[in-house]
C-alpha cells in the first residue's frame, strides 16, 4: 500500500471521529440547556426542603367554565417542629355578610413561637380550608363578591385553590359563581387524589327531575369532574345530599336530611369505585336512625347524639364509636346530666368534646360542665379546656384527627369564642395536662379558625 493511500485512510478515520466528538458535545450542551429550564429546586430552610422535580408552572387564573385543571405538585420535605395552620378573614364589619377585605392562611410554629403568612388573598374570604393528609398542602376556597346577582341578591365568585404549606405553588383548580353558603361540603380524600363537592346536576350532565344537587368528584391528577351521586328523592320530603368526610380513599360518609330542616338521619357510605351517577339504592347504610354529628380518625367513626333544638340543648346525650366503614357500635359516653354538641378525634384514643346545656325558656339548666373537654376513649373526661361563657362551636371544622390534633397526637388546637361571637382566641395545649396557651387573637371584623396541623 502506498504512503498516499495510507495517509488518506488515516485522515478519513480522524475526520469521522472528530465529527462524532463534536456531535456528542453539541448534544450534551443541548441536554444541559433543556435540563436547566425544566428542573427546579427550592431550599426553604434548615427544617424543610423540596425535592427537585420537573413540573409545569401552577396557574391561579380560572380554568374554562365547567372544567377543572389537574393539581401541580412539587414535594416538600417537612421538618420536625409541630406547626398549626390557621385562617383569618378580615371583613368590613362584624356581620357575616360583610364585604371581605382579605383572607389569609397562616402557620404558627409551636417550637419557636413564630408566625408566618402562607398566603394572603385580597378582596376575598377563605373557607373550607383543610391540610392534606401528608401535611404538605392546604386546600381552601376563596370567595369574592361577584358582579352577578340572582333573585336572592349578591352572588360570589368562588375559587377552589391549593397552596403548599411553605407558601409556594398557589394554584386554582376550579371556579364557580353561586351563593357563598352553597359550598358548605368540600372534602379532600386522604390520598389527595379526589375532591368531592356539591354542584349543579345540569352542569355535570346528570338529569334530576326533583332539582336536587349532585355530588361531584374532581380528580386532582387529571382535572376531570364527574357526577358521582345524584339523589332522586323529593328534597321537600327526604334528601340525601349531605356528606361529612371521607371514610377512606374510596368511601364518603353521607347522611339523610329530613324535609323542612328537621335534622340528620342515617349514615351511608358512597363508594366512588361503583361509577358515576349513583342513586340512593347504591348506598350502604351503616347507621339507621337520627343523630347530631359525626367525625372520623380514619380507623373509627364517632357519632354524637343530643337533645338540641332551636330552643334548648338538654340531656340525655351519647357518643358512640364504630369501625370507619361500618360494623358494631360501642357507646363510649352517655349522660343524663350533660349534653355533648360536638366531638372531634385528636388522636387514636382521645376526642375534643363540647358540652353545652342551655335553654331559652324559663327553667333550671345545669351549666356546671359547659365548655370544651378532652374525652378519653373509655368515656372519662380527662381535662377541661374552656368554661361555660367562653366558647361556642369551637371544633366545628373537624375533617380528620389532624384538623385539631397534632400529627404526633400529643397536642390540640381550638378556637375560643366569646358570646356574642365578636372576638376570641386560638389556643393550643398538651393532651396530657396543662392550661391552653393563646397564639392568636381576633375581633373588630377579624375572624380566625384552626385549619389543621403539620410539621415545619
Amino acid at each position: 500500500m502506498s504512503i498516499y493511500r495510507l495517509h488518506k485512510r488515516w485522515w478519513l478515520v480522524f475526520l469521522g471521529c472528530l465529527v462524532c466528538v463534536l456531535s456528542a458535545c453539541e448534544s450534551t450542551q443541548s441536554l444541559n440547556s433543556i435540563s436547566s429550564q425544566t428542573v427546579s429546586t427550592h431550599t426553604v430552610g434548615p427544617n424543610h426542603t423540596t425535592t427537585p422535580t420537573t413540573k409545569p408552572a401552577p396557574q391561579t387564573s380560572c380554568p374554562a367554565a365547567g372544567t377543572a385543571r389537574a393539581m401541580v405538585t412539587e414535594p416538600l420535605t417537612l421538618g420536625n417542629h409541630p406547626t398549626i395552620i390557621y385562617s383569618t378573614n378580615q371583613d368590613t364589619s362584624n356581620g357575616g355578610n360583610a364585604d371581605p377585605l382579605a383572607g389569609a392562611l397562616k402557620r404558627y410554629d409551636v417550637t419557636t413561637d413564630s408566625k408566618t403568612v402562607v398566603v394572603n388573598i385580597p378582596g376575598a374570604r377563605i373557607d373550607n380550608a383543610q391540610v392534606s393528609n401528608d401535611g404538605q398542602w392546604i386546600f381552601f376556597t376563596s370567595a369574592s363578591k361577584s358582579a352577578t346577582t340572582d333573585q336572592h341578591g349578591s352572588m360570589w365568585d368562588i375559587k377552589m385553590q391549593v397552596v403548599r404549606v411553605d407558601g409556594q405553588d398557589l394554584q386554582t383548580l376550579y371556579c364557580t359563581t353561586r351563593g357563598v353558603t352553597d359550598l358548605p361540603y368540600i372534602k379532600w380524600s386522604p390520598d389527595q387524589q379526589s375532591i368531592v363537592f356539591l354542584g349543579s346536576t345540569s352542569s355535570s350532565g346528570a338529569s334530576d327531575p326533583n332539582g336536587n344537587t349532585a355530588v361531584l368528584l374532581l380528580s386532582t391528577s387529571t382535572g376531570q369532574i364527574q357526577s358521582i351521586f345524584v339523589p332522586t328523592s323529593n328534597p321537600l320530603d327526604w334528601s340525601i345530599t349531605g356528606f361529612s368526610s371521607w371514610a377512606d380513599n374510596t368511601h364518603i360518609y353521607m347522611y339523610g336530611i329530613e324535609g323542612h330542616g328537621q335534622g340528620k338521619k342515617n349514615v351511608y357510605l358512597l363508594d366512588i369505585t361503583k361509577g358515576t351517577n349513583q342513586h340512593e339504592n347504591n348506598l350502604t347504610t351503616i347507621l339507621d336512625g337520627p343523630f347530631n354529628g359525626l367525625a372520623s380518625d380514619s380507623s373509627k367513626l364517632y357519632i354524637d347524639y343530643n337533645g338540641c333544638d332551636q330552643y334548648s340543648c338538654s340531656p340525655p346525650s351519647s357518643v358512640v364509636s364504630m369501625p370507619a366503614t361500618g360494623g358494631t357500635s360501642q357507646t363510649i359516653w352517655h349522660s343524663t346530666q350533660y349534653n355533648v354538641t360536638e366531638a372531634c378525634p385528636i388522636n387514636d384514643h382521645q376526642l375534643l368534646v363540647s358540652i353545652m346545656n342551655f335553654q331559652q325558656h324559663p327553667g333550671p339548666s345545669d351549666t356546671s360542665h359547659n365548655g370544651v373537654w378532652i374525652m378519653n376513649g373509655d368515656g372519662t373526661l380527662a381535662q377541661r379546656l374552656t368554661t361555660a361563657n367562653q366558647s361556642t362551636a369551637p371544633i366545628s371544622n373537624c375533617t380528620s384527627a389532624t384538623s385539631h390534633g397534632s400529627r404526633a397526637g400529643d397536642m390540640y388546637a381550638l378556637a375560643i369564642r366569646t358570646q356574642p361571637v365578636t372576638s376570641g382566641q386560638l389556643v393550643f395545649g398538651k393532651t396530657s395536662s396543662g392550661t391552653p396557651t393563646p397564639f392568636a387573637t381576633y375581633g373588630d371584623g377579624l375572624f380566625a379558625d384552626v385549619v389543621g396541623w403539620t410539621t415545619m
